[in-house]
């Protein structure tokens, strides 16, 4: 309500969207755009930074500097993200990659600067494969069989003799990650089951 409308102050959007900026870009933030989530506003880095996260600018909606300036400010937008429920994402060429291990996270991220996402936005970024820097078997958010991934390749391991045979229940190597989502990675068929002679 304190948010002026429309035609007490003209450019103003007539709605507010999770994108914004002011309505000049000759006032105070140069003309900055923001990224609005989970109670705090995030400036975005650049257009690249912006198209990675599959915005579009007909999503940008237009505030008085003044309205802008009044919401807790975040810092700087991350290509790193965090949803709600404590899954990391890796932000590239528009589509979000989860990031199991935190060893992975700090060798790729190792200022640690991450943003908090909502679960709408974290949603409306496609998926992509995850990021790994080892072998993961991967156990959707429902049902209970394994997926072997690593280097872009899926496999099914659709019994308990094949994870045996596999040699996972002696070597203990190979982590075992349940995704909280399954549209956290993209949606894919792995076409054949793992061989036993995996390594």
């Amino acid at each position: 309500d304190s948010i002026p409308t429309s035609t007490q102050n003209p450019g103003v959007s007539p709605a507010i969207s999770h994108v914004i900026k002011s309505v000049s870009d000759a006032d105070a933030d140069g003309g900055s755009v923001y990224v609005v989530s989970v109670g705090k506003r995030y400036q975005v880095q650049s257009m690249q930074q912006f198209f990675d996260y599959g915005f579009k600018e007909s999503e940008i909606s237009y505030l008085p500097l003044s309205a802008i300036i009044k919401m807790n400010s975040g810092g700087m937008l991350s290509n790193f993200v965090k949803s709600p429920n404590g899954s990391v994402f890796g932000l590239s060429e528009s589509r979000k990659k989860l990031i199991f291990e935190y060893s992975t996270y700090k060798r790729l991220n190792p200022s640690d600067n991450i943003t908090n996402l909502s679960y709408y936005l974290i949603d409306k970024i496609p998926s992509s494969a995850p990021i790994v820097d080892r072998p993961v078997l991967i156990k959707y958010s429902t049902g209970e069989s394994l997926t072997y991934y690593y280097q872009n390749t899926y496999a099914n391991i659709p019994t308990y003799e094949k994870y045996v045979c596999s040699g996972f229940e002696t070597t203990n190597q190979t982590p075992v990650y349940r995704i909280p989502q399954n549209n956290y990675i993209d949606n894919v068929a792995a076409n054949e089951d793992l061989s036993c002679n995996v390594s």
